[in-house]
Protein backbone atom coordinates (compact mmCIF):
# COMPACT_ATOMS: atom_id res chain seq x y z
CA UNK A 1 0.00 0.00 0.00
CA UNK A 2 1.29 3.59 -0.74
CA UNK A 3 2.16 5.97 1.43
CA UNK A 4 -0.74 8.37 -0.01
CA UNK A 5 -3.28 5.27 0.59
CA UNK A 6 -1.90 4.75 4.28
CA UNK A 7 -2.74 8.33 4.99
CA UNK A 8 -6.14 8.16 3.47
CA UNK A 9 -6.92 5.18 5.55
CA UNK A 10 -5.93 6.88 8.79
CA UNK A 11 -7.17 10.64 7.78
CA UNK A 12 -11.32 8.07 7.58
CA UNK A 13 -10.36 6.24 10.60
CA UNK A 14 -9.53 9.78 12.43
CA UNK A 15 -12.83 11.35 11.61
CA UNK A 16 -14.99 8.38 12.22
CA UNK A 17 -13.77 8.14 15.43
CA UNK A 18 -14.21 12.03 16.29
CA UNK A 19 -17.69 11.32 14.53
CA UNK A 20 -18.39 8.74 17.39
CA UNK A 21 -17.35 10.91 20.03
CA UNK A 22 -19.24 13.76 19.05
CA UNK A 23 -21.93 11.76 18.52
CA UNK A 24 -21.77 9.23 21.66
CA UNK A 25 -21.25 12.95 23.79
CA UNK A 26 -24.38 14.83 22.73
CA UNK A 27 -26.50 11.67 23.47
CA UNK A 28 -25.39 11.62 26.81
CA UNK A 29 -25.98 15.16 27.37
CA UNK A 30 -29.39 15.00 26.16
CA UNK A 31 -30.30 12.02 28.14
CA UNK A 32 -28.89 13.21 31.47
CA UNK A 33 -30.74 16.56 30.50
CA UNK A 34 -33.56 14.61 29.75
CA UNK A 35 -33.58 12.56 32.92
CA UNK A 36 -33.34 15.97 35.35
CA UNK A 37 -35.75 17.59 33.54
CA UNK A 38 -38.86 14.15 33.80
CA UNK A 39 -37.27 13.52 37.56
CA UNK A 40 -37.84 17.33 38.81
CA UNK A 41 -38.81 19.53 36.22
CA UNK A 42 -35.11 21.47 36.53
CA UNK A 43 -32.78 21.72 33.94
CA UNK A 44 -29.70 24.69 33.21
CA UNK A 45 -31.11 26.88 30.36
CA UNK A 46 -28.10 27.49 29.34
CA UNK A 47 -27.44 23.42 29.00
CA UNK A 48 -30.61 23.46 26.74
CA UNK A 49 -29.56 25.45 24.57
CA UNK A 50 -26.44 24.42 23.86
CA UNK A 51 -27.89 21.12 23.46
CA UNK A 52 -30.44 22.75 20.78
CA UNK A 53 -27.60 24.41 18.43
CA UNK A 54 -25.56 20.91 19.06
CA UNK A 55 -28.38 18.49 17.35
CA UNK A 56 -27.86 21.08 14.24
CA UNK A 57 -24.65 19.40 13.53
CA UNK A 58 -26.53 15.83 13.14
CA UNK A 59 -26.30 13.82 9.91
CA UNK A 60 -28.64 11.53 8.44
CA UNK A 61 -29.87 8.70 10.07
CA UNK A 62 -28.92 10.37 13.56
CA UNK A 63 -32.72 10.05 15.31
CA UNK A 64 -31.42 10.48 18.69
CA UNK A 65 -29.81 13.66 18.01
CA UNK A 66 -33.04 14.84 16.31
CA UNK A 67 -35.23 13.85 18.51
CA UNK A 68 -32.91 15.99 21.37
CA UNK A 69 -33.32 19.06 18.77
CA UNK A 70 -37.13 18.55 19.22
CA UNK A 71 -36.97 18.05 23.13
CA UNK A 72 -34.84 21.52 23.47
CA UNK A 73 -36.49 23.38 21.12
CA UNK A 74 -39.77 22.62 22.77
CA UNK A 75 -38.70 23.53 26.20
CA UNK A 76 -36.88 26.96 24.84
CA UNK A 77 -40.05 28.03 23.55
CA UNK A 78 -41.98 27.57 26.59
CA UNK A 79 -39.82 29.01 29.33
CA UNK A 80 -41.22 31.81 32.34
CA UNK A 81 -39.69 34.41 30.34
CA UNK A 82 -39.91 36.44 33.79
CA UNK A 83 -37.04 34.57 35.67
CA UNK A 84 -34.42 35.00 33.12
CA UNK A 85 -32.26 38.07 31.54
CA UNK A 86 -33.17 40.55 28.84
CA UNK A 87 -29.54 38.81 27.72
CA UNK A 88 -30.33 35.51 27.67
CA UNK A 89 -33.98 35.92 26.30
CA UNK A 90 -32.18 37.86 23.40
CA UNK A 91 -29.82 34.85 22.79
CA UNK A 92 -32.64 32.13 23.09
CA UNK A 93 -34.70 34.19 20.28
CA UNK A 94 -31.76 34.58 17.82
CA UNK A 95 -31.25 30.95 18.17
CA UNK A 96 -34.81 29.69 17.78
CA UNK A 97 -34.93 32.31 14.89
CA UNK A 98 -32.19 30.34 13.12
CA UNK A 99 -29.30 27.83 14.74
CA UNK A 100 -25.97 28.77 14.63
CA UNK A 101 -24.79 26.08 12.59
CA UNK A 102 -27.08 27.97 9.65
CA UNK A 103 -26.13 31.39 9.72
CA UNK A 104 -23.21 33.27 7.43
CA UNK A 105 -20.30 33.24 10.17
CA UNK A 106 -19.77 37.06 8.89
CA UNK A 107 -22.58 38.37 9.82
CA UNK A 108 -23.38 36.83 12.88
CA UNK A 109 -20.19 37.74 14.64
CA UNK A 110 -21.38 41.18 14.64
CA UNK A 111 -24.16 40.15 16.35
CA UNK A 112 -22.22 37.58 19.13
CA UNK A 113 -20.03 40.88 19.43
CA UNK A 114 -22.36 43.20 20.96
CA UNK A 115 -24.53 40.43 22.76
CA UNK A 116 -21.32 39.69 24.42
CA UNK A 117 -20.76 42.88 25.68
CA UNK A 118 -24.30 42.84 27.39
CA UNK A 119 -23.39 40.09 29.46
CA UNK A 120 -22.75 40.16 33.58
CA UNK A 121 -19.39 38.92 33.36
CA UNK A 122 -17.60 40.55 29.97
CA UNK A 123 -13.32 40.18 29.26
CA UNK A 124 -12.73 43.73 28.36
CA UNK A 125 -9.61 42.71 26.83
CA UNK A 126 -11.11 39.76 25.05
CA UNK A 127 -14.12 42.02 23.65
CA UNK A 128 -11.53 44.59 22.48
CA UNK A 129 -9.87 42.20 20.56
CA UNK A 130 -13.06 40.96 18.93
CA UNK A 131 -14.16 44.24 17.75
CA UNK A 132 -10.67 44.85 16.11
CA UNK A 133 -10.28 41.63 14.21
CA UNK A 134 -14.64 42.42 13.15
CA UNK A 135 -13.13 45.85 12.05
CA UNK A 136 -9.51 44.31 10.05
CA UNK A 137 -11.56 41.50 8.21
CA UNK A 138 -14.62 44.28 7.17
CA UNK A 139 -12.11 46.53 5.54
CA UNK A 140 -10.37 43.39 3.68
CA UNK A 141 -13.81 42.89 2.41
CA UNK A 142 -14.74 46.39 1.53
CA UNK A 143 -10.94 46.80 -0.20
CA UNK A 144 -12.69 43.66 -2.36
CA UNK A 145 -15.20 44.90 -3.22
CA UNK A 146 -13.88 48.22 -4.48
CA UNK A 147 -11.56 46.48 -6.51
CA UNK A 148 -14.65 44.30 -8.01
CA UNK A 149 -16.88 47.62 -8.40
CA UNK A 150 -13.49 49.00 -10.34
CA UNK A 151 -13.31 45.48 -12.77
CA UNK A 152 -17.81 46.08 -13.01
CA UNK A 153 -17.80 49.55 -14.01
CA UNK A 154 -14.53 48.92 -16.84
CA UNK A 155 -16.59 46.39 -18.78
CA UNK A 156 -18.76 48.46 -19.27
CA UNK A 157 -21.83 46.26 -19.15
CA UNK A 158 -24.18 48.13 -17.63
CA UNK A 159 -25.05 50.56 -20.69
CA UNK A 160 -27.61 52.19 -22.05
CA UNK A 161 -27.63 49.18 -24.79
CA UNK A 162 -27.59 46.57 -21.85
CA UNK A 163 -29.75 48.65 -19.14
CA UNK A 164 -32.08 45.63 -18.45
CA UNK A 165 -29.06 43.79 -16.95
CA UNK A 166 -29.15 43.15 -13.16
CA UNK A 167 -26.70 44.63 -11.15
CA UNK A 168 -25.84 42.58 -8.51
CA UNK A 169 -22.40 42.61 -7.35
CA UNK A 170 -22.53 43.47 -4.07
CA UNK A 171 -25.32 40.42 -3.74
CA UNK A 172 -22.72 38.14 -5.64
CA UNK A 173 -20.01 39.48 -3.08
CA UNK A 174 -22.55 38.90 -0.26
CA UNK A 175 -23.26 34.67 -1.40
CA UNK A 176 -19.43 34.19 -1.98
CA UNK A 177 -18.69 35.44 1.54
CA UNK A 178 -21.32 32.59 2.91
CA UNK A 179 -18.99 29.90 2.01
CA UNK A 180 -15.43 31.42 1.93
CA UNK A 181 -15.60 34.06 4.91
CA UNK A 182 -11.77 34.21 5.65
CA UNK A 183 -9.90 36.88 4.96
CA UNK A 184 -6.98 34.42 3.09
CA UNK A 185 -9.45 33.40 0.55
CA UNK A 186 -10.00 36.31 -0.88
CA UNK A 187 -8.98 35.19 -4.53
CA UNK A 188 -11.55 32.90 -4.10
CA UNK A 189 -14.26 35.39 -2.76
CA UNK A 190 -13.31 37.52 -6.29
CA UNK A 191 -13.09 34.63 -8.65
CA UNK A 192 -16.61 33.11 -7.54
CA UNK A 193 -18.09 37.46 -7.60
CA UNK A 194 -16.92 37.52 -10.82
CA UNK A 195 -18.04 34.60 -12.34
CA UNK A 196 -21.70 34.89 -10.63
CA UNK A 197 -22.14 38.77 -12.08
CA UNK A 198 -21.17 37.13 -15.75
CA UNK A 199 -23.75 34.28 -15.08
CA UNK A 200 -26.07 36.67 -14.16
CA UNK A 201 -25.70 39.02 -17.47
CA UNK A 202 -26.09 36.07 -19.13
CA UNK A 203 -29.29 34.86 -18.00
CA UNK A 204 -30.63 38.12 -18.24
CA UNK A 205 -29.26 38.22 -22.26
CA UNK A 206 -31.66 34.51 -22.26
CA UNK A 207 -34.79 35.78 -20.75
CA UNK A 208 -34.99 39.43 -21.48
CA UNK A 209 -33.05 40.48 -24.43
CA UNK A 210 -32.34 38.19 -27.39
CA UNK A 211 -34.54 36.49 -29.76
CA UNK A 212 -35.19 33.40 -30.48
CA UNK A 213 -32.83 33.16 -33.54
CA UNK A 214 -30.14 35.36 -31.70
CA UNK A 215 -30.05 32.95 -29.10
CA UNK A 216 -29.24 29.88 -30.90
CA UNK A 217 -26.49 31.81 -32.56
CA UNK A 218 -25.25 33.05 -29.15
CA UNK A 219 -25.82 29.24 -27.95
CA UNK A 220 -23.51 27.64 -30.50
CA UNK A 221 -20.78 30.55 -30.21
CA UNK A 222 -20.11 29.46 -26.07
CA UNK A 223 -20.34 26.12 -27.19
CA UNK A 224 -17.77 26.55 -30.32
CA UNK A 225 -15.71 28.50 -27.82
CA UNK A 226 -15.82 25.50 -24.68
CA UNK A 227 -14.92 23.57 -27.66
CA UNK A 228 -11.93 25.13 -28.69
CA UNK A 229 -10.35 25.33 -25.48
CA UNK A 230 -11.00 21.67 -24.46
CA UNK A 231 -9.38 21.05 -28.02
CA UNK A 232 -6.04 23.22 -26.95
Amino acid sequence: MSTYAHEEKYIHQRDKLKEEVRVDTLIRCFKKVRERFYSNHQYDVKEMLSLYEASYLAIEGEEELDEAGKFAMEHLRHLDRSLLSPQLIEEIDHALELPLDWRMPSLHSRWFIDAYGKQEYVNPILLELAKLDFNIVHSIYMTELKELSKWWRNLDVLCDELDFIRDRLVENHLWALGFTFQPKFWRNRKAITKINCLVTTIDDVYDVYGTLDELEIFTNAIEEQGSKEETF
